[in-house]
């Protein structure tokens, strides 16, 4: 699931991540300073835990959305 903003442009691509419940979470930078997050799980919104791996690409794409929002 992609998500574009209608508002703002996106500093990172869009990550999601698929969970072992079955659940996933969109992620989404927004150069306006927002941060969209979903959950979803059979229609549902949901929470889970990521993965060591999920986790890394998420600080790693933080890094890069905090280095491009400072200039």
């Amino acid at each position: 699931m992609a998500l574009e903003s209608n508002s703002a442009a996106c500093v990172s691509p869009t990550l999601v991540f698929e969970l072992d419940n079955g659940g996933s979470f969109t992620f989404n930078f927004q150069m306006n300073g927002r941060l969209t997050i979903i959950g979803f799980q059979e229609g549902r919104v949901v929470t889970g835990s990521l993965t060591e791996e999920q986790a890394a690409e998420l600080r790693d794409a933080i890094t890069e959305y905090i280095h491009k929002r400072n200039g």
